[in-house]
């Protein structure tokens, strides 16, 4: 399985706060059954930190992380970079944000405003497909059902053909599955599931979560295999 979505760098978000829960979380995703991982710490464009400097912090985070798991033995497993792109008016005109596409492919990460929605939202996913050549995928779209409306939603998810929905394991707690996964099914867009883990203290929830999702033998779709 192929975890699309987790903050286990660490020190550079409100993820790992240190190499040791990085580690900690490495080892419970795989014991979890993940042999993919995708690092994808938050980049926010507004804060001011620039893309260079990003990248770098991204790159040093995993050399530690790696390090450290080599030098003590434990197996965790294969670990890609990508980042979880704050979508604001405008980004499409930062260059080379397409630095930022999970490690391997040309598909971007975009988080959607949690203020509700705008107008310009979908003209700047459009333009950061365009301007970039990238595909985008939209961060736990779960998180806006209740936030957007369903004419919204469809607005932002169909505002450039080949979208990917990305959802988190936690939205098998919640509204019957069957109803989420359907009213996505009708846009024809591929869906991809990620953990979101931040830190070692939601491991429970977590587990719980991906218990009912194999459950209910949900299709685990990778974007490096197919499935």
């Amino acid at each position: 399985m192929t975890d699309h979505h987790c903050h286990l760098l660490p020190q550079i978000d409100d993820g790992a706060s240190d190499v040791n829960d990085s580690l900690e979380i490495c080892k419970f995703l795989h014991e979890c059954g993940f042999d993919t991982v995708l690092c994808t710490p938050h980049y926010i464009p507004h804060i001011g930190i620039s893309l260079n400097e990003f990248t770098e912090q991204r790159r040093s985070a995993l050399r530690s992380v790696l390090t450290e798991a080599r030098q003590s033995g434990i197996m965790i497993p294969t670990l890609r970079l990508g980042a979880e792109v704050r979508l604001e008016q405008g980004i499409s005109q930062i260059s080379r944000l397409d630095a930022l596409c999970l490690e391997g492919t040309n598909l971007l990460l975009l988080e959607l405003p949690y203020t509700g929605f705008q107008p310009w939202i979908p003209d700047e996913i459009h333009n950061v497909a365009a301007v970039h050549g990238v595909r985008p995928v939209l961060a736990h779209i779960n998180r806006y059902w209740k936030k957007y409306s369903d004419a919204q939603l469809e607005a932002v998810i169909t505002s450039v053909e080949g979208a990917v929905v990305q959802l988190n394991y936690e939205c098998f707690g919640f509204i019957p599955p069957a109803i989420r996964l359907r009213r996505l099914e009708r846009y024809g867009c591929p869906i991809i599931y990620g953990t979101d883990l931040h830190m070692p203290s939601e491991f429970s929830r977590v587990s719980k979560n991906l218990r009912r999702a194999k459950s209910l033998k949900i299709p685990q779709l990778s974007i490096y295999r197919g499935r």
